[in-house]
């Protein structure tokens, strides 16, 4: 059933028209309360350091930056990469798509350390640093197998 719906080429371009403006919409609370997301930062002592540099308010909103478009941002990249998988490559795409299902749950499992380490539960630096290389190491893995399904895609369409 998962399967018939973020296959549907609605499903796609919806998953990648709002990865673009929840993408965009990080840049603009980033920008407007000063401060950087630690979803980026991956190394325990540039954590520590960007945790302890925020004001109250800047926590505040990085825990709801977080509880909001940090939860929908890998549902919907993760949606796009795994939907595009899945058309592309048929049976081979539900192997495929593991590594985007993978950057969602990790993903989510990321947002809820940092809302903890956020609250004062700095003692998770070490777990919150992991999770962001595993996020970014399974994000890097899908953005290929997307790339490469957008390319199969493609093909199949123009091919006389």
């Amino acid at each position: 059933m998962l399967t018939n719906i973020i296959t549907k080429a609605w499903f796609l371009w919806f998953c990648f028209i709002a990865t673009l403006l929840i993408g965009a919409s990080f840049g603009l609370v980033t920008r407007h309360w000063e401060f950087q997301l630690l979803d980026a930062i991956s190394a325990p002592d540039v954590i520590s350091s960007t945790l302890a540099g925020y004001s109250p308010g800047q926590k505040e909103v990085h825990i709801w930056t977080t509880l909001t478009l940090d939860v929908a941002y890998p549902l919907t990249y993760g949606g796009l990469f795994a939907g595009l998988a899945l058309r592309a490559f048929r049976g081979a795409g539900k192997w495929l798509s593991i590594p985007a299902f993978a950057t969602i749950l990790v993903d989510l499992i990321e947002g809820i350390t940092q809302v903890a380490m956020l609250v004062g539960a700095e003692g998770l630096i070490a777990l919150k640093s992991a999770l962001t290389v595993m996020k970014f190491g399974f994000f890097g893995v899908s953005f290929l197998i997307a790339i490469a399904a957008l390319a199969v895609l493609l093909r199949r369409r123009f091919k006389p």
